[in-house]
């Protein structure tokens, strides 16, 4: 689920690649608690909450037809030798994503919903190469969906599209990648737990997608089949997604948010959720932005982690556990 323009170099400032692990530990160490709240990602990922890897649950109000016959299913190529080590790697729900440098995408992990894009509905322990990809530059995954971006900037999507998550034309199921229909010109990919975000290279936001809280920032909760443009967003340079909220980095370094907030994840401090646009106040000179079920990071320019939503288990790192509906600065050694 996505971007600093620097890394920090002394020990005392932590880098965006460690704001994404922090968050990775904080939402498994929050798995009871998000789901106990309704939250869509967790709900539908089968590796959370004691659900079994191997039966994922499909999207909200997907159908699953059936997968491809053995005579329909293409080869399954090697897996890639060791010598080409991926550029990006990524983590959907269930499943794994790797893109190599030749601009290949090779796949694991379960294949419910089709979540490998390789024709098949096989679980693989090994990486396959998802079939009809090539110059691909980025790569995001959701819990039921994945999404690939071209050099040419046209996106790509496969797994479920039970809300519309993979654009309009395409069948409840994608067994292989489909085009995204009337997207271009697209330079980075966001996915939340059912909806999906493109940057586009004139710095607009376009989302589409499962829309219950608001979290395509286009102004209503209807879910949306096709790229809609999120009103009011210009300048943004970078984009981050919670499993059903999102958050844009503008250019001038100040932070935009939308979708669910019943644990203040947000950061404008309220619990009301949105469904258009709000500044997170008193927050600018970011730098890079990351995202948990229910929890917020945010990297400044100074070296400095600030936080904000769900505070179970003391994961903002301010030595708090209540709500936290506005950022605060972590207590960084």
């Amino acid at each position: 689920m996505n971007h600093a323009k620097g890394m920090m170099q002394t020990p005392r400032h932590w880098s965006l690649r460690a704001l994404l692990v922090t968050v990775l530990l904080v939402s498994a160490a929050g798995c009871a608690e998000a789901e106990q709240e309704g939250l869509a990602f967790y709900q539908s990922s089968s590796t959370r909450c004691g659900q079994d890897a191997e039966q994922p649950a499909p999207a909200p109000d997907a159908s699953t037809p059936d997968a491809p016959s053995d005579e329909e299913r293409p080869e399954t190529p090697a897996p890639p030798s060791a010598g080409n080590s991926p550029l990006t790697v990524v983590a959907g729900g269930a499943h794994s994503l790797a893109l190599r440098a030749d601009g290949t995408v090779w796949a694991w992990g379960s294949n419910g919903n089709a979540l490998l894009g390789d024709g098949t509905s096989q679980p693989r322990a090994t990486p396959v190469q998802v079939p009809g990809l090539t110059n691909i530059t980025a790569l995001a995954a959701g819990a039921s969906h994945s999404l690939a971006l071209r050099a040419d900037g046209t996106v790509w999507g496969w797994g479920s599209n039970g809300n519309g998550q993979l654009g309009a034309g395409a069948p409840p199921l994608c067994w292989t990648p489909v085009q995204v229909a009337g997207l271009a010109g697209v330079t980075a990919l966001a996915v939340g737990a059912y909806h999906s975000l493109a940057l586009r290279a004139g710095g607009t936001v376009w989302s589409w997608g499962y829309n219950a809280h608001g979290q395509l920032g286009e102004g209503t909760n209807t879910d949306r089949s096709t790229p809609v443009q999120v009103p009011g967003l210009t300048g943004v340079i970078a984009l981050a997604t919670g499993g059903v909220h999102t958050l844009a980095l503008r250019s001038d370094g100040a932070v935009w948010a939308w979708g669910q907030n019943s644990r203040g994840q947000l950061g404008d401090g309220t619990t009301a959720s949105r469904a258009l646009p709000v500044q997170v106040p008193g927050l600018m000179g970011v730098t890079g932005l990351s995202a948990g079920a229910a929890q917020t990071l945010a990297l400044r320019g100074d070296g400095t982690a600030w936080a904000w939503g769900y505070s179970g288990f003391g994961v903002m790192g301010n030595g708090t556990e209540t709500v936290l509906p506005l950022p605060i600065q972590t207590l960084l050694p």
